[in-house]
């Protein structure tokens, strides 16, 4: 599948793929993305009779599925940042957004919001996030990190921030 891959998608042109392409990056057959496309919202573009997914468009159907994302599909050196959110208490929304604009802006990143449920574990496993922002804090924090890290099978950067402190995330993955 490697040999095929690099001849089919050379990393500048990822922003649109054919069905073949996405099928390749995703390491599943046409047959099984065709059925994505039919199944789910991945919108497409159609152009010179050829139908085209945009990557972004991807990123976005991969993540809300619970589909772990190619490393090849993410743009340059992008992160991917998972934001873990608690019931008990959620931060100001306003202030949330422009920190995660200006964190968007710093460093191509690649975000997901989960809730800490019982499907949280599987979906952290998924998207083998580089970094892991908990809203608000637990009140054992060790054990959350330790938690991450026998999931992920490595240490994981986690940052806890309560409702007063968002506006920490500026330069949090340097």
């Amino acid at each position: 599948m490697p040999e095929r891959l690099s001849a089919i998608v050379e990393p500048a042109e990822l922003e649109y793929l054919s069905l073949e392409q996405a099928a390749a990056l995703c390491s599943v057959s046409e047959e099984r993305f065709r059925k994505w496309v039919e199944i789910g919202p991945l919108p497409l573009i159609e152009t010179g009779g050829q139908r085209l997914v945009r990557a972004q468009d991807l990123i976005r159907h991969l993540i809300e599925h619970n589909i772990r994302l190619p490393e090849r599909l993410l743009p340059g050196q992008a992160r991917k940042i998972l934001f873990i959110m608690r019931k008990s208490e959620m931060p100001p929304g306003m202030e949330i957004a422009w920190a995660l604009y200006h964190l968007q802006r710093s460093s191509p990143s690649v975000f997901n919001f989960i809730e800490d449920d019982e499907n949280a574990d599987l979906k952290i496993i998924t998207f083998d996030p580089d970094y892991i922002f908990l809203f608000p804090p637990a009140n054992e924090k060790s054990a959350d990190i330790a938690r991450f890290n026998a999931m992920l099978n490595r240490p994981i950067p986690v940052r806890i921030f309560s409702p007063d402190s968002v506006g920490d995330l500026d330069g949090i993955t340097n």
